[in-house]
């Protein structure tokens, strides 16, 4: 996207109605996300994948929740999109780990790659035609691969930029890559980051700008109304990566 991208808010108008699927719905990225789907009249309903259901969420009309086994994601997923009535046209991903550098290398990869591509695989066979991922600034699959799991580190970037191309690749007519730098209002972001980043980031490339998760769920939910619109008329997947000035020309100017 170039700059005159950024500053037009895209013609969403005639979306679609459409219906959601998503895992990572407990972080705050995710109830973000599901708020914003369940003001959003153009959204008919929203499935949310759990261990557990998020309290939140229990008497909220749009939304269903579904308790599944993470060990068997793919066909939990297969199952589920079997069980909804109306055509499911939107899989979000939030999933990830709160404190990366809390957790093993194997456990991280889990999370962050193994069980969201079980999840895509299983939304794509039953026809999903759109997916967004909350990824990072920075993704990268070439990046060196080191043994610390911390945000920001050569193994959490490579393991941000494999589940990136794993999505790319299976097909989907549309997918959006998020890659949010510091997360203002997460409860996975420390107090004193979010109090001292704007003292910071003024010096830093844009893509390292912090962003509101509110506005980043909006971002998301933007971005996927226009790929529905504008889906009839692509000729080859579209893969968008949304990091600093492309991903904050997506948050609505309300």
């Amino acid at each position: 996207m170039d700059d005159e991208k950024e500053n037009k808010s895209p013609d969403t108008s005639k979306t679609q109605m459409f219906n959601a699927i998503m895992i990572g719905g407990s972080g705050s990225v995710g109830q973000a996300l599901v708020r914003r789907l369940v003001q959003n009249a153009k959204c008919n309903s929203v499935h949310l994948l759990n261990r557990k259901n998020i309290e939140a969420f229990v008497k909220e009309e749009k939304v269903t929740q579904y308790q599944v086994d993470m060990s068997k994601l793919e066909s939990e997923t297969t199952e589920v999109l079997d069980k909804i009535q109306d055509k499911v046209e939107v899989a979000y991903i939030t999933m990830g780990v709160g404190a990366p550098s809390k957790t093993d290398a194997e456990t991280l990869e889990k999370v962050d790659v193994l069980l969201p591509t079980e999840f895509a695989r299983a939304a794509h066979a039953r026809g999903v035609s759109h997916i967004a991922l909350l990824s990072s600034v920075g993704a990268n699959i070439n990046a060196k691969k080191g043994k610390a799991t911390g945000a920001g580190g050569g193994l959490y970037l490579h393991l941000k930029g494999q589940i990136e191309q794993n999505l790319s690749t299976l097909g989907f007519s549309s997918v959006g890559l998020f890659r949010p730098s510091v997360l203002i209002g997460s409860a996975a972001t420390p107090g004193f980051v979010e109090k001292a980043w704007p003292m910071i980031e003024w010096a830093l490339p844009k893509k390292y700008e912090g962003i509101q998760i509110t506005d980043l769920a909006a971002a998301m939910v933007h971005h996927s109304e226009d790929c529905l619109w504008n889906e009839k008329k692509l000729e080859q997947s579209r893969i968008d990566i949304l990091e600093g000035k492309d991903l904050f020309g997506w948050i609505p100017k309300e």
